[in-house]
């Protein structure tokens, strides 16, 4: 499974979190672009893509985590 593959990459600290993300990015793209086809993203170059979406993928693999916030902490929750 690519998460262990991403497990085994040495200096991945939090792997299962950073390869979740890596998942949904490449679940999404596959999706968008083969299931409903939306451009321009359909019929993008594959070149192209990668040369987007690499760098996100290689910001949830290698960037230090960010601060996490409390629990429940909702920053566009609105209370009156």
């Amino acid at each position: 499974m690519i998460l262990d593959q991403i497990a085994a990459i040495p200096g991945i600290d939090d792997a299962r979190r950073r390869g979740n993300l890596v998942a949904s990015q490449i679940v999404g793209l596959l999706i968008t672009r083969y299931v409903v086809g939306i451009e321009p993203l359909a019929s993008m170059p594959a070149d192209e893509i990668v040369a987007r979406i690499g760098p996100t993928v290689q910001r949830y693999l290698f960037d230090s985590a960010p601060p996490q916030p409390p629990i429940g902490y909702h920053e566009n929750v609105v209370t009156e």
